[in-house]
């Protein structure tokens, strides 16, 4: 089974178009699930399609959903052709069985998309350096260790998925609908979190209005 670029286009931009926001605190981790689709593409799909297919699939998204401008868009196609360009150069490189069954093969996807993944981190740094002078290095020492924290789970369910469509291609079925549900359980999420965000800045603004040296002088005028 080998999937086509246009395909693996349309799930890049799902992907892409649903990017999920966790918060965390006061501070908000995003989160793509394109990995996902990176892995697939490395077990069923030609090199030439996977490229070809993230960067249409990423250039919609960019240029009508997010609306960015020709130079950052540019600049991210580059960067996912590099960070492509890479994955699956070391899966190829690792991959010597080509059985999505295989432990070697697992291993070689996870590399593959793991030092990818510590691409865009170097790639984003050297934009930062080139704007913002030279980053400390000790920060980009960590993010280049750490990387994206769910990189690896989204890799880990992207290789369940390639290794049940290997046992059956009918586990296709199943996998769309675990990904309708992912896709309908962050919306309710997102929905939540957004009604909590607002009670919170409303909260945050009764209490500094109640706490204002105005409203006190007010108070005892009264």
């Amino acid at each position: 089974m080998l999937l086509p670029w246009w395909l693996l286009a349309g799930l890049f931009a799902a992907t892409e178009a649903c990017v999920m926001h966790i918060q965390t605190g006061r501070e908000a981790q995003t989160v793509s699930v394109s990995e996902l689709v990176v892995v697939l593409g490395l077990f069923y799909a030609a090199p030439a399609d996977l490229v070809a297919g993230n960067l249409l699939g990423s250039a919609v998204i960019l240029l009508v959903h997010r609306r960015s401008s020709v130079l950052k868009t540019l600049w991210n196609l580059a960067s996912l052709s590099l960070q492509m360009v890479v994955a699956v150069g070391i899966f190829r490189f690792l991959n010597d069985v080509g059985n999505a069954t295989h432990w070697l093969a697992w291993v070689a996807a996870c590399a593959g998309c793991l030092v990818a993944n510590r691409v865009s981190v170097l790639a984003v740094a050297g934009v930062m350096a080139i704007y913002d002078g030279r980053p400390p290095l000790t920060p980009l020492l960590r993010e280049v260790a750490t990387g994206d924290l769910a990189s690896p789970v989204v890799v880990t369910l992207g290789l369940i998925a390639a290794t049940s469509l290997a046992a059956t291609p009918a586990a296709v079925v199943l996998l769309l609908v675990m990904g309708a549900g992912l896709l309908i359980g962050y919306r309710a999420y997102a929905a939540l979190s957004d009604r909590h965000l607002s009670l919170e800045r409303l909260y945050r603004f009764t209490q500094a209005i109640s706490s204002s040296p105005r409203s006190t002088r007010f108070s005892a005028a009264s």
